[in-house]
């Protein structure tokens, strides 16, 4: 049976009474082929997160929850502080790092965020992304992938080898090429984006996308006007699909300050905390050389998040770059 961790949190519905609201909700479910649910999501303002866990003998369900359990010490504010998002990172890794899996399988798990920020002093949605999680963002019935893939067919997309349609067949569409752990490349994506009411975002798993097209996520996102509805629908609709993984999705929106609220459960992890490891000594991630991502003019790496880097703008074609840059 799922547990729920730090259900004793308080919910705190109206949080930006004189701008906006947030509501939110959260979904998950195991699917109808795998035995253990190894995502764990956040649904909880300022944070709203997805992390898919990997690794031998159960060792992606404890990752995920790692994470889960550290961003949730963040919960419960207003907004959350840049270097706050990069230390919570550190402090995965390491307690991953310390996992003990005698398979020879390295735990890991993605991570996808949208989180509220304040950048020059002006509310911002903070969006992260490590693996093949993502985040959506619907704006003016406008839908589009705000994270890109850390995947080989993503690569094989980029250089124009395949199509979209073909990525989601390919017999490497499971593969990853960056996770917290399970490999070299723990480098996240970041992007800020400024909050307009209206704002509605979709954080998810790949158990949903590889169920769900584009084109149905951004009806059923649309269509429900119900922040309490529309995670489970998804999540329902990706298992009625074939439910061949772990699928779960978190949706956040900027609401009237009235119409504030979360719904459901709120953080959710299949691991009690008291199991996690947990590492006294903080160190930072691998230093990358290798600069900002291509798509999006995403900031990469643990050392610029903490310099407060970021791109700023919409997904598609309105980014600015950061002054200094």
């Amino acid at each position: 049976m799922n547990e729920l961790v730090n259900a004793d949190l308080s919910l705190r519905a109206e949080r930006h009474a004189e701008d906006f609201g947030i509501a939110s909700t959260g979904a998950t479910d195991v699917g109808l082929v795998r035995s253990v649910n190894e995502d764990s999501f956040i649904a909880f303002d300022p944070i709203f997160l997805v992390a898919d866990g990997m690794g031998g003998h159960n060792a992606g369900e404890v990752a995920s929850g790692i994470v889960a359990d550290e961003f949730a010490a963040l919960a419960g504010g207003d907004y959350i502080e840049l270097e706050d998002v990069a230390d919570a990172m550190v402090r995965s890794y390491e307690r991953i790092a310390s996992l003990d899996d005698d398979s020879g399988r390295s735990a890991g798990t993605t991570v996808a965020m949208v989180a509220l920020t304040l950048h020059e002093s002006e509310p911002h949605w903070l969006v992260m992304n490590l693996g093949d999680s993502r985040v959506y963002m619907l704006r003016d019935g406008e839908f589009s992938q705000v994270s890109v893939d850390h995947s080989v067919v993503q690569e094989l997309v980029d250089r124009g080898e395949i199509t979209l349609d073909q990525a989601r067949v390919h017999p490497y569409r499971n593969m990853i090429t960056r996770a917290l752990g399970a490999g070299p490349d723990t480098r996240p994506d970041f992007w800020l984006i400024p909050v307009r009411l209206g704002d509605r975002f979709l954080v998810c798993s790949d158990g949903v996308t590889g169920e769900v097209s584009d084109g149905e996520l951004h009806s059923m996102l649309e269509e429900s006007s119900a922040a309490d509805l529309v995670a489970q629908r998804i999540v329902d609709t990706a298992v009625a699909h074939g439910g061949r993984d772990n699928a779960t999705a978190v949706v956040v929106s900027a609401v009237e300050p009235s119409a504030s609220g979360a719904y459901g459960e709120h953080i959710f992890t299949t691991v009690d905390r008291l199991e996690l490891p947990v590492i006294a000594d903080e160190h930072a991630l691998d230093e990358s050389e290798e600069g900002a991502a291509e798509h999006g003019q995403a900031v990469e790496g643990q050392d610029a998040l903490r310099e407060g880097e970021a791109a700023v703008g919409t997904p598609e074609s309105e980014r600015e770059e950061p002054e200094g840059r």
